[in-house]
């Protein structure tokens, strides 16, 4: 009984195995291909050989923060957290069929993200080292990829189902709309992440000349990184004409980074470092977001927070900064003060400046910080309350 309605106990006895099957059933040709396979995956992996055989009634919530929280020191959190959102939405199910009156995963908590695999975030050098690289391989055009990753921060899906037709070469510009997927259920081309089209922006300088190499003779609907030896005619576009992820130990992009006497990483982190350069070059947060592709800027500071870090740092120096500017001010401001005097609230320090006049020159000079009135050849500004 809950609320008011009531729940017939008969009905709380389903085991959950069934409950989940019937869910997954519902969401075939209603959630993109690979997005169905994520969720049968962790079903099968997680939720099943555990809750399976339990009769839903049966499933509390103290045991269910047991068991995402016996997760979470095995798996990452945002494995867990995938898990827990696949058992809520069965168990949101077993609520709206009436075999229970609340679901047992709401109000789950779980650990505070923690980056557990390292970021690799190349420098510009490093980025061109790699493309060089790349370029080596046998399809020259991996290295105007390579560059054009570290750069826009579109992901591989994004950039290999890329068309002419949404590249703008005068612009430098790039509207992303398509996603290039391949799953154990074979290939899926999506739209954008989040169901959005977005704009992101190349460097026109260092990838122009190239981008409009990778084009030259492509028809608008074409692709502008095709599998190599694939026909790509934008009119019949198949599965063949569509680039596989490469091969994580010895796949072109592996060996190319190996050749480059990078460290060991994956094409992702080149999304990681076109973050990484945008952020260093102080590009305005909300095209830091864009370039990431989140939907919310909260979601790029807490995810790249550790590139932020220096930013406290650079705050310091510019208060400095600030600070000194204003002092200058001060000072100048007093010198031509008649009553020799200038009353400055809040610093919690005192600037002493001594007029000094050589060959039509004026100097300050800044020592310990002290309140008085003085003569006119010396200016003495307090600045403690």
């Amino acid at each position: 009984m809950n609320a008011g309605h009531y729940i017939d106990p008969q009905r709380g006895k389903q085991p959950v195995e069934k409950i989940g099957a019937a869910w997954l059933e519902t969401k075939k040709g209603v959630i993109k291909p690979d997005s169905y396979d994520k969720y049968e995956g962790l079903w099968e992996t997680h939720i099943k050989p555990k809750w399976g055989a339990t009769p839903v009634a049966n499933v509390r919530h103290v045991d269910v923060q047991r068991w995402i929280s016996g997760k979470a020191q095995q798996l990452s959190t945002k494995q867990t957290a995938s898990i827990l959102s696949v058992f809520g939405m069965i168990m949101k199910r077993a609520v709206k069929d009436k075999r229970i009156a609340d679901n047992p995963c709401d109000g789950i908590e779980l650990p505070r993200m923690v980056v557990k695999k390292p970021r690799w975030y190349l420098n510009m050098r490093q980025l061109l080292l790699l493309a060089e690289s790349a370029s080596a391989r046998r399809n020259p055009g991996y290295g105007t990829m390579v560059l054009f990753m570290g750069t826009t921060g579109m992901r591989f899906g994004e950039v290999t189902a890329l068309r002419v037709k949404n590249l703008d070469l005068g612009k430098g510009s790039v509207r992303v709309c398509e996603n290039s997927v391949w799953s154990k259920s074979g290939w899926h081309l999506h739209t954008a992440k989040n169901n959005e089209d977005r704009t992101v922006v190349f460097p026109t300088s260092l990838l122009g000349d190239l981008l409009s190499k990778a084009v030259k003779s492509k028809d608008a609907d074409a692709l502008v990184f095709e599998r190599p030896g694939s026909v790509n005619d934008g009119r019949h576009l198949t599965q063949a004409d569509y680039m596989r992820p490469p091969d994580s130990k010895d796949g072109w992009f592996a060996t190319s980074v190996e050749a480059a006497g990078l460290p060991s990483m994956t094409l992702h982190d080149l999304r990681h470092t076109a973050v990484s350069l945008a952020v260093h070059a102080k590009v305005p947060p909300k095209v830091v977001q864009a370039i990431a592709g989140h939907k919310t800027f909260s979601m790029t500071m807490d995810y790249y927070a550790d590139l932020f870090t220096d930013d406290l740092f650079v705050y310091g120096k510019e208060l400095d900064k600030e600070a000194e500017a204003a002092q200058a001010k001060l000072i100048a401001e007093a010198l031509n003060n008649p009553a020799n005097t200038v009353a400055v609230q809040n610093p919690s320090k005192t600037v002493r400046a001594e007029k000094q006049e050589s060959a039509g020159t004026l100097e300050f000079q800044r020592f310990s910080w002290q309140s008085a009135r003085v003569p006119p050849e010396r200016v003495e500004l307090s600045l403690s309350e």
